[in-house]
């Protein structure tokens, strides 16, 4: 009887730990990353971690010595950074389904020299399963990439904004756990001659207007997707004042908000005072009272 109750509890435990463990592996519904790689070596980061279900602590480990860190989330929370050869990023939250966690910082720990090489890796470990997941990543300017040493992972997308190669993954229901691993290496292309028949010029303005056609419709994709995560770390009444503010092509005077809305005065002055802060909107003084404009990135929306 003695070896049958632990048995007995060995099971309990056991389904415990597995139903515990399938509750965290569903727990971010999408994952989208944005990294833009500079000459010095240095790389600027911003992920937008958007939760499937409420959560009140988020923990990643980032390979390399992470600085400028920064952090905005709805509601009260609370973010720390070890810094070191692998930085610890923990986090405090309170978090709702389909709310998301934005972090900012920059690293000179992805970008490796070696000669006239350049060798990228960037590992975002998580242990969490993630059903969507976006990053891009932009090469520094006039930069080419080694295609002969392979891209990882598999399934790259690769367009170029005229100045810059663009490396980026989309993928559906990714649903793995593990690190985010991503590797790739690029370097200075060598100067062609200044020479250049008609032939080789028509070939490559009509490459470049193809290029441009691609660029467009991913920045167009991307701004869709921004939008979306923007829209979702926003609280309803905030989604309300917001919707107003586009109606009326990004500049609205705040009493006009009030009225449309059908949000009070007060209430309007808490939620544009937030959306200030946050970077969203500005805020002018026009006599007794402010004419609001949507700063210019969202003016794209």
């Amino acid at each position: 009887m003695k070896a049958l109750g632990r048995v007995t509890l060995l099971t309990v435990a056991l389904s415990l730990l597995l139903l515990t463990s399938s509750a965290r592996a569903t727990q971010i519904k999408e994952f989208a990353g944005y990294v833009t790689l500079e000459r010095d070596g240095n790389a600027k980061v911003e992920l937008l971690i958007t939760f499937g279900e409420a959560t009140n602590s988020f923990e990643m480990i980032v390979n390399g010595m992470v600085e400028n860190f920064t952090s905005d989330a709805p509601g009260e929370h609370e973010c720390r950074v070890s810094p070191g050869e692998v930085s610890l990023i923990n986090c405090s939250l309170s978090l709702g389904p389909s709310q998301t966690l934005k972090l900012k910082f920059a690293t000179e720990d992805f970008v490796k020299p070696i000669e006239d090489r350049y060798y990228f890796f960037a590992s975002f470990d998580l242990d969490e399963r993630i059903e969507r997941l976006y990053v891009l990543v932009k090469l520094p300017e006039g930069m080419s990439l080694m295609k002969e040493h392979g891209i990882f992972p598999p399934g790259e997308n690769l367009v170029s904004d005229g100045r810059r190669i663009i490396i980026f993954w989309m993928k559906e229901k990714y649903m793995e756990a593990g690190p985010l691993t991503f590797k790739f290496s690029f370097e200075q292309p060598i100067k062609m001659e200044e020479k250049t028949t008609f032939p080789m010029l028509w070939i490559a303005v009509s490459l470049g207007v193809i290029a441009a056609s691609a660029v467009a419709f991913v920045m167009r994709y991307l701004s869709r997707t921004k939008k979306k995560l923007v829209l979702s770390v926003l609280d309803e009444y905030e989604r309300k004042v917001l919707e107003v503010i586009l109606f009326h092509g990004g500049r609205v005077h705040q009493r006009k908000i009030v009225k449309e809305s059908g949000i009070s005065k007060a209430k309007v002055s808490r939620v544009l005072r937030s959306l200030s802060e946050r970077g969203i909107v500005s805020l002018e003084r026009r006599g007794r009272t402010n004419l609001v404009k949507l700063k210019q990135r969202f003016l794209r929306w």
